[in-house]
């Protein structure tokens, strides 16, 4: 009966004592939060995302205590990258992210950067929030994540509603695009637009070659600004502070005449821009100097499975421009198999970058 008793006041003793140490790590789960879930995680034994990743998982939830520990066996305890890449589907409105980590962290939503703590912790331990208003649909999110030394940690999540955005002195969490002074002095009009195809880019300019800087879906409906003076593209109100041109084909218009608009053919340079799209190589490629199989010379070749980085895609969207840990050059697409990130915001050219 002692023996029984004494083994009982043991197990007592140990859930107490886990339950201090539990209190003494940060408290990640809090309810309300929405973690996401099936994010594709990079991981990379540096610290500034060089080379392949050494470790490629699934995790379910940004939500993590590593203390003096390490990701995985392959990761060493300091001095590594994570980057998590996930699409997620959000019914139209306002919302509030927020990140933390011991030590960086980043957020990128549909590739405008809302969430910038890439330095030290200060203290431990620091968060930064971003109060974003979003279209219905799908949107893409990357997190990326750097341990220096010491303990490490990192958690993302985001409610429904507008928070309170936290802020770092000295950080810049929500970074204001920069507009040219011409569209910038342009206020939106009475006159909306709808969005009449499934997809469709937002575009840094008013014509193709522009960079996409964001994307928008059926239905969906925007403020407009300006028009390019040969009414085929439109400048519109994203409604999160962002403008962007988009096809006048691939809108509806109403509510005023849209023909009397402001002319601007003037290009936005969107700030804080997250492009990271890579793949690997289907079979054995040829590597060229430009975008041809024909006006371009051989400067090197990829082994079947070989990962690279793509950093541009040509003009009739048949080449892409890559880099191979030095190797760079151009590559047929459909040798390309992609596996992370979003072929439709890559930069659009056929010159080397």
């Amino acid at each position: 009966m002692k023996i029984k008793l004494r083994y009982a006041l043991c197990l007592i003793a140990l859930c107490i004592a886990a339950a201090g140490l539990f209190v003494l790590t940060p408290a990640f789960a809090q309810n309300g939060q929405d973690f996401g879930s099936n994010w594709k995680g990079f991981y990379w034994n540096n610290n500034n995302f060089q080379g392949q990743a050494a470790v490629q998982r699934t995790d379910p939830a940004i939500n993590f205590n590593w203390q003096t520990g390490s990701p995985d066996p392959a990761i060493p305890p300091d001095g590594f990258t994570v980057r998590w890449y996930g699409s997620f589907n959000f019914a139209a409105g306002t919302y509030t992210f927020t990140a933390g980590a011991d030590d960086g962290v980043r957020v990128a939503i549909d590739n405008v950067l809302v969430i910038n703590k890439w330095n030290d912790a200060v203290g431990g331990f620091q968060t930064g929030s971003a109060v974003v208003n979003l279209g219905a649909g799908n949107h893409d999110i990357i997190v990326d994540y750097y341990e220096n030394v010491g303990n490490a940690g990192v958690q993302f999540y985001w409610v429904t509603g507008a928070g309170t955005a936290t802020q770092v002195p000295g950080s810049n969490a929500i970074p204001t695009p920069t507009l040219p002074p011409g569209i910038a002095g342009l206020p939106p009009s009475a006159i909306r637009a709808v969005i009449i195809v499934d997809l469709a880019n937002i575009r840094s300019g008013p014509s193709t070659n522009s960079t996409p800087i964001a994307e928008v879906i059926r239905d969906q409906q925007f403020r407009v600004i300006a028009n390019n003076g040969a009414n085929t593209w439109l400048l519109i109100d994203l409604g999160d502070g962002r403008r962007g041109w988009i096809f006048r084909r691939m809108i509806y218009l109403y509510n005023g005449d849209w023909t009397k608009l402001p002319v601007s053919q003037e290009f936005i340079n969107p700030q804080g821009v997250l492009v990271d799209v890579q793949g690997e190589a289907r079979v054995g490629v040829l590597v060229r100097n430009g975008p041809s199989a024909k006006n371009s010379d051989k400067i090197g070749a990829l082994n079947q499975g070989q990962t690279f980085k793509i950093l541009q895609i040509s003009r009739n969207r048949a080449w892409v421009f890559i880099d191979a840990e030095g190797l760079r050059g151009w590559i047929f697409l459909p040798n390309v198999k992609i596996t992370f990130g979003n072929m439709g915001r890559l930069p659009v050219g056929n010159q080397t970058p």
